[in-house]
């Protein structure tokens, strides 16, 4: 909480790249990225976005005890 993280990189060469978590189970699940090198001069564009959240902060359990369809909405 409160860290952030600076990734910096040359390409040397076009294309499409996919980038996944190596924690099993992650990248089956669809947890994916990818990242697209074209050619030509881009001006930098640096982005932000603070996700981290108090790991304390949960919801309490669910309290079913039969199978059914549940809906988790995630903060933005």
């Amino acid at each position: 909480m409160g860290g952030s993280t600076t990734i910096a990189f040359r390409a040397s060469r076009e294309g499409s790249f996919a980038y996944f978590d190596t924690l099993p189970g992650r990248r089956s699940a669809g947890m994916e990225g990818a990242i697209r090198i074209v050619a030509g001069q881009a001006e930098a564009r640096v982005v932000q976005r603070d996700v981290a959240q108090d790991p304390a902060n949960l919801p309490r359990p669910l309290d079913r005890t039969a199978p059914q369809r549940v809906h988790v909405e995630l903060g933005r």
